[in-house]
Protein backbone atom coordinates (compact mmCIF):
# COMPACT_ATOMS: atom_id res chain seq x y z
CA UNK A 1 0.00 0.00 0.00
CA UNK A 2 1.26 3.45 -0.86
CA UNK A 3 0.52 6.39 1.46
CA UNK A 4 -1.54 9.15 -0.19
CA UNK A 5 -2.70 12.53 1.04
CA UNK A 6 -6.48 12.53 1.40
CA UNK A 7 -6.66 16.32 1.19
CA UNK A 8 -4.88 16.50 -2.19
CA UNK A 9 -6.31 13.30 -3.62
CA UNK A 10 -9.33 15.07 -5.14
CA UNK A 11 -9.31 18.52 -6.68
CA UNK A 12 -12.07 20.80 -5.42
CA UNK A 13 -13.41 24.02 -6.97
CA UNK A 14 -11.55 26.16 -4.40
CA UNK A 15 -8.40 23.99 -4.10
CA UNK A 16 -6.40 22.44 -6.94
CA UNK A 17 -3.08 20.61 -6.92
CA UNK A 18 -0.51 22.41 -9.06
CA UNK A 19 2.53 20.20 -8.52
CA UNK A 20 2.69 16.78 -6.89
CA UNK A 21 5.72 16.29 -4.67
CA UNK A 22 6.94 13.20 -2.76
CA UNK A 23 5.77 12.72 0.81
CA UNK A 24 8.21 13.78 3.51
CA UNK A 25 8.79 11.09 6.15
CA UNK A 26 9.00 12.38 9.73
CA UNK A 27 10.81 10.37 12.39
CA UNK A 28 8.76 9.45 15.44
CA UNK A 29 9.98 8.59 18.96
CA UNK A 30 10.86 4.95 19.58
CA UNK A 31 7.69 4.23 21.57
CA UNK A 32 5.69 4.81 18.36
CA UNK A 33 7.79 2.39 16.32
CA UNK A 34 4.65 0.70 14.88
CA UNK A 35 3.77 3.91 13.00
CA UNK A 36 5.25 6.09 10.30
CA UNK A 37 4.38 9.76 9.95
CA UNK A 38 4.32 11.51 6.59
CA UNK A 39 3.77 15.11 5.59
CA UNK A 40 2.32 16.06 2.21
CA UNK A 41 4.47 18.58 0.33
CA UNK A 42 2.18 19.08 -2.71
CA UNK A 43 1.91 22.62 -4.01
CA UNK A 44 -1.73 23.66 -4.23
CA UNK A 45 -3.66 26.73 -5.36
CA UNK A 46 -6.36 27.98 -3.00
CA UNK A 47 -9.13 30.45 -3.76
CA UNK A 48 -9.55 32.71 -0.74
CA UNK A 49 -12.25 35.18 0.31
CA UNK A 50 -10.67 38.05 -1.60
CA UNK A 51 -11.28 35.97 -4.78
CA UNK A 52 -7.59 35.57 -5.57
CA UNK A 53 -5.66 32.35 -6.06
CA UNK A 54 -2.71 31.73 -3.74
CA UNK A 55 0.02 29.08 -3.97
CA UNK A 56 0.57 27.17 -0.74
CA UNK A 57 2.03 23.87 0.43
CA UNK A 58 -0.49 21.31 1.67
CA UNK A 59 1.38 20.34 4.91
CA UNK A 60 -1.20 17.66 5.76
CA UNK A 61 0.24 15.13 8.26
CA UNK A 62 -0.63 11.44 8.11
CA UNK A 63 0.03 8.71 10.65
CA UNK A 64 0.16 5.22 9.08
CA UNK A 65 0.66 1.78 10.60
CA UNK A 66 3.82 0.12 9.22
CA UNK A 67 1.90 -3.15 8.69
CA UNK A 68 -0.42 -1.44 6.19
CA UNK A 69 2.50 -0.03 4.19
CA UNK A 70 4.05 -3.47 3.61
CA UNK A 71 1.06 -4.81 1.64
Amino acid sequence: MKAKCRVCENDKPKRKVVKRMPLLEIELPEKYSDYKEFMCMNIIKELRKDKKWYDTVCNNRMLVLKKKLKK
